[in-house]
């Protein structure tokens, strides 16, 4: 990512992936708590509607190949719902992979001859 010579488009993957990996925990543990504490379940809708207004401009603006129509409104209310469920499937995914990485020892880095399969 900071090596010299890297297109900018892949730098800013690079460091996109490296925002998810960090913050998706974090966003995973926040929505636990405002889902166990009943005095910060008024922020679920705070968020939900954030994330809402940031899909909305996308939502205006594609439209379906051949119809030249919008996506139904149900996909835009469902939208900030989807991306909640994505971030908890990608948290549980590094979760696993850790697991598997690091306390099973079961997914090791391929190093030789003797660890490929073929």
């Amino acid at each position: 990512m900071v090596r010299g010579g890297s297109p900018v488009r892949l730098r800013y993957e690079m460091a996109y992936n490296l925002y998810t990996a960090i913050s998706d925990p974090l966003k995973t543990w926040s929505m636990v708590v405002i889902a166990l504490v009943p005095s910060l379940r008024w922020w679920a809708v705070v968020l939900y509607f954030t994330y809402l207004a940031f899909e909305l401009y996308p939502w205006m603006v594609i439209r379906t190949p051949g119809s030249g129509r919008r996506a139904p409104i149900a996909v835009l209310l469902f939208y900030p719902i989807y991306g909640a469920i994505n971030t908890l499937v990608r948290t549980l995914a590094v979760l696993a992979w850790f697991w598997y990485r690091f306390v099973t020892g079961s997914m090791r880095p391929r190093r030789g001859p003797g660890d490929r399969i073929a």
